[in-house]
């Protein structure tokens, strides 16, 4: 924090350093109050788990049935849940599928393709 002394003027170190003023003085401030702590880049996010999130039950629950019907979507899991007395909406499936799981997880590697594409029943 010493160049804007030595050179004598903060505009012509933060014009050296490619700094604006308020950048200067911003990092200034975090050095002074936080010490060398304080220059580290604090990214913004959550520090504790979010207050919606699904239990840890519900949650495997979710993916183990992802896992064995990959063709099912968010409400028929949800609705699939429900039967066998496990609360959850179909918003809180979607988010545990798309976060839980990838892409090659969810499809079975020899699918047949009629069985993924008729999944009603014929109707005569």
């Amino acid at each position: 924090m010493q160049p804007g002394h030595d050179l004598g003027n903060v505009s012509r170190t933060c014009k050296a350093m490619g700094y604006s003023r308020q950048q200067f003085y911003e990092i200034r401030r975090n050095f002074q109050t936080y010490g060398a702590e304080g220059l580290i880049d604090r990214l913004p996010g959550a520090w504790k788990p979010h207050p919606n999130r699904v239990s840890e039950e519900i949650e495997k629950a979710v993916l183990d049935h992802a896992l064995e019907h990959p063709c099912h979507g968010p409400l028929r899991v949800a609705q699939e849940l429900i039967l066998l007395g496990i609360e959850v909406s179909s918003g809180g499936v979607r988010r545990k599928q798309v976060t839980g799981i990838t892409l090659s997880e969810t499809r079975p590697e020899e699918a047949d393709v009629d069985t993924l594409t008729n999944t009603r029943p014929a109707v005569a």
